[in-house]
């Protein structure tokens, strides 16, 4: 008697199981290695008892009139209600579903969606006239947080015994994203200030929202998200427990709150800790101006046109504002970048900028920010600092 699992073919990640047993030889399709191991465990111990059972089955075939549209219905008539899922996220699924999945798939039946289709699909959505609201070809980006959509489709179908295995698993690659640049690419002293005078210039309540993200390192959605309840003015911080995102409030990326100091000097070439400067305390001063529609704590911190500023909106105003700044273009998102360069390029403890910025460990800071961190970076010859020379912050 013996039972061996394998691939039948290598690279393929289908994997069997075969069984000899009484001079009998039997070979079952399973599935991915891990239930095929689990198949062949059971196997072992019910051949020693004589029994074939498992063998003998024949493996569920899916019906030939179960479409992908199908399975996707199937799946999302439970998978809200299974998994706490925030709206922009289910948001997102539906969107790559309707907009490029369905259309492509939706009348096939389910088995005959092979790895060939679905790389045919994505070489389509990586040239131009693919986006239907741009015209563009579908970013690397994009492709990488739509793409498991598809998946997870797939997925439920393999549990459910429609599909034996999920074509997106095992193999070579789908497809290879162009490497991807330098995505940290903070703002010097001289460029953040150029910034914070032009915001002030376009709009007093953007000033105010930009200065506040500079110096806290908050989010862009934790920024947004925040309500006039949120803040304590005396002592500087504001309390970070949602994010907005797509018109709606949810929580944040950890699924934590904190308290943030929105004091932090990063403009001025001294110390890191927060409200040491004139210049990081005239903030205080801001916030009491801002624009306020009503005195209900749960209202927007930062409006535009009286609602809350939406991500089309911040977008529109941070390209004026950059322009009329003269300041090379970049991501808002730099802000945050600019706010964790700058504190661990000072020396601040590498635990306090994890838990004033959000994120889940310090470890992530290690792997992202190392050469500005001067006692790391002098090691490896890698020291950036992140306010260039005594002359630019002057």
């Amino acid at each position: 008697m013996g039972v061996v699992v394998r691939e039948k073919t290598p690279g393929s990640n289908i994997w069997w199981v075969f069984a000899t047993h009484q001079g009998r030889r039997r070979a079952k399709r399973v599935g991915d290695r891990a239930a095929a191991e689990a198949v062949g465990s059971q196997l072992r111990g019910r051949l020693a008892l004589g029994d074939q059972s498992l063998l003998d089955r024949q493996s569920t075939r899916p019906p030939s009139s179960l479409t992908f549209k199908t399975v996707v219905e199937r799946r999302l008539k439970w998978y809200p209600g299974l998994n706490a899922l925030r709206p922009g996220t289910f948001e997102t699924h539906q969107s790559f579903l309707s907009t490029h999945l369905l259309p492509s798939f939706g009348s096939i039946p389910i088995s005959d969606l092979t790895r060939r289709r679905i790389q045919e699909l994505i070489a389509a959505l990586r040239v131009p006239g693919a986006s239907r609201r741009t015209g563009k070809a579908l970013t690397d980006s994009t492709l990488r947080t739509r793409l498991p959509t598809l998946k997870l489709v797939l997925d439920y179908a393999v549990e459910e015994g429609w599909i034996t295995a999920n074509p997106m698993a095992g193999g070579q690659r789908l497809w290879r994203a162009a490497p991807r640049p330098e995505t940290i690419d903070p703002f010097t002293g001289r460029e953040l200030r150029a910034i914070l005078e032009a915001a002030a210039v376009i709009d007093h309540d953007f000033v105010a929202l930009l200065r506040v993200w500079a110096q806290s390192g908050m989010r862009s959605g934790e920024v947004r998200g925040l309500q006039r309840g949120d803040l304590d003015h005396e002592r500087g911080l504001v309390h970070v427990q949602r994010s907005r995102s797509l018109r709606r409030l949810g929580p944040t990326k950890t699924g934590r709150s904190r308290l943030v100091s929105f004091l932090h000097p990063v403009c001025e070439d001294v110390a890191w800790e927060p409200g040491t400067t004139p210049e990081s305390r005239s903030i205080l001063v801001t916030l009491k101006h801002l624009t306020v529609t009503s005195l209900n704590p749960e209202q927007p911190l930062f409006v535009l046109r009286g609602r809350a500023i939406n991500e089309p909106g911040l977008y529109n105003l941070w390209r004026r504002t950059l322009t009329k700044a003269g300041v090379r273009y970049r991501q808002p998102e730099q802000l945050r970048h600019t706010w964790a360069s700058t504190m661990l390029s000072r020396n601040a403890p590498v635990l306090y900028v994890a838990n004033q910025g959000g994120w889940r460990t310090p470890g992530v800071l290690f792997r992202h920010y190392t050469k500005w961190m001067p006692q790391i970076g002098r090691q490896q010859g890698t020291v950036t600092q992140a306010q260039p020379d005594a002359t630019d912050i002057a």
